[in-house]
């Protein structure tokens, strides 16, 4: 468990529409939680909202990473409301904990970035004013471009403004003078340079599927976690959102323990899934047949008509998909029912030929299903397939003719 954190003695900056890109904080929290988990769970790490800012990370070397994360609308600048009371939120947290270097900040924003066009009464005097009131300090954080001394001290002249802004109205420290105001351009700048400035086109769908692929690398995901990936996404982020309802701060804290709980919940009520090894010998098979499953059909009946053979074709296209959704099962069960129907082929010799009909052929593909059938049922009282259905066993029998696995007639093949 991280350290205790020192009381902020701050006024509050909460938002007034908390339902608001909830959803888009929610998952960047996730990825951040996700992307620092360690390759075992004797380290760990913990991610809270609405903790310090919008989510705060406590990682296993000591530091501690807040992050403000907004999908926004409209565009942002540094003279933009947003951007200065985060950035006055980071100052102040940045005080309360003593300016420690085990403190990161970080901006992670879906908008597009706009320059800044600051009216001659408000730029910085000492020095002489600048010539130009029109600036690109955010694009410059942005981009990791040094600011110029001119930048530095506009961006200070208008965060010294924000804070005396907010600390006006608040009753507990009227006048609160901002305590960076004596600050030099070189310590202002370094604040800056110390946030992650991440402002850009980051969608919430390209968010959530960054987090889905750190579930699947996570330490605690194994086969038995294959195709549920979105379960666990949503059982985590129900989590962050149920925690950050709680009244204390330490309450709304998910660890590296909660995650691996998430994942062993996820399981809970089913038996114990054991997958068929039969996949690890898939590569062993040599197909022997260079021809497809329309090739072959029309080889042993050429009379076998087209709209059949399109048929046939688009369950072989559903069953490409099904292999891809569950993988390594999927292989196992294809190898299952490549065994099943090579038996099957032997005892279906005496009608094969190269004279057959549209219905000795249909016959023919429908021994092999139902060999193939009771084949897995019979698998499937120590193994788990997922996909073992009748019609996705179907699908399989005509992939392995279409890919060079099965022929009607050995003699061609």
């Amino acid at each position: 468990m991280p350290a205790s954190t020192p009381p902020l003695q701050t006024i509050s900056r909460e938002a007034g529409d908390k339902t608001q890109g909830f959803r888009f904080q929610k998952l960047r929290a996730a990825v951040r939680l996700l992307g620092r988990m360690p390759s075992s769970s004797s380290s760990q790490i913990f991610c809270a909202l609405e903790f310090i800012e919008d989510s705060a990370l406590f990682d296993a070397d000591g530091t501690i990473a807040l992050e403000e994360n907004k999908s926004y609308t409209s565009a942002l600048s540094f003279n933009s409301a947003a951007i200065k009371n985060t950035v006055v939120a980071f100052l102040d947290a940045d005080a309360a904990f003593a300016y420690s270097k085990e403190l990161r900040f970080g901006v992670y924003a879906s908008a597009t970035v706009a320059g800044e066009r600051i009216p001659p009464a408000r730029l910085p005097s000492p020095g002489g004013s600048p010539r130009s009131g029109t600036f690109s300090i955010l694009k410059n954080l942005v981009a990791g471009v040094r600011l110029t001394d001119t930048e530095v001290a506009v961006a200070k002249t208008l965060i010294e403004a924000e804070y005396r802004s907010q600390y006006a109205s608040d009753d507990r420290s009227p006048g609160h003078e901002p305590p960076f105001a004596a600050w030099t351009i070189g310590t202002f700048r370094h604040f800056l340079e110390k946030i992650d400035w991440e402002v850009g086109d980051h969608q919430a769908a390209a968010v959530e599927a960054e987090a889905l692929d750190l579930i699947r690398k996570s330490p605690f995901f194994d086969h038995r976690h294959e195709g549920l990936e979105e379960f666990l996404l949503c059982a985590l982020l129900d989590l962050l959102e149920k925690r950050s309802h709680e009244q204390s701060p330490i309450q709304r804290i998910v660890g590296t323990a909660d995650v691996k709980n998430i994942f062993l919940q996820i399981l809970a009520g089913r038996r114990e899934d054991l997958l068929d090894p039969a996949h690890k010998e898939w590569n062993h098979e040599d197909p022997k047949d260079r021809r497809n499953l329309s090739e072959k059909v029309q080889a042993v009946s050429p009379a076998y008509s087209g709209d059949r053979l399109s048929r046939l074709a688009r369950k072989i296209a559903l069953a490409r998909h099904e292999r891809d959704a569950f993988g390594r099962e999927y292989i196992s069960l294809m190898l299952r029912v490549l065994h099943a129907c090579q038996d099957e082929l032997i005892n279906l010799e005496g009608k094969l030929s190269h004279s057959m009909s549209e219905s000795e052929v249909d016959a023919c593909l429908e021994s092999l299903v139902t060999a193939s059938v009771g084949r897995m049922s019979k698998l499937s009282a120590t193994w788990t397939y997922r996909v073992a259905n009748e019609e996705a066993i179907r699908g399989a029998v005509l992939s392995l003719f279409d890919e060079c696995y099965l022929a009607f007639d050995e003699s061609v093949a």
